[in-house]
């Protein structure tokens, strides 16, 4: 399910790659690993989130720590609750050569 505020579309859900598994990460907590080689550049992950205003934000509707400003005054987001979603287990990548 997609949600449409101003000209374009955000969904609401995550999407993630099938080739990637979160997991536990030897570094502490979860991550997401590659079950198969993935090609440089290629979309492995959509974030999934809500639209919020500034005044939702600021009153504490949102994880403060993944909010992204998509426009004045508006914010991509999770709410509180959603904890579990698989886009949180994402990290930068390096190159692996070998």
């Amino acid at each position: 399910m997609t949600i449409r505020r101003l000209s374009r579309s955000y969904h609401k859900k995550a999407w993630i790659d099938p080739r990637l598994e979160i997991r536990p990460s030897p570094l502490g907590g979860r991550g997401s690993y590659a079950r198969q080689l993935i090609k440089e550049c290629e979309i492995v992950t959509i974030w999934g989130a809500e639209v919020f205003t500034k005044e939702e934000v600021n009153g504490g509707k949102t994880q403060g720590r993944l909010v992204v400003p998509i426009g004045e005054g508006l914010y991509l987001a999770y709410e509180i609750y959603n904890n579990e979603a698989p886009d949180h287990f994402l990290n930068h990548s390096s190159p692996i050569s070998g």
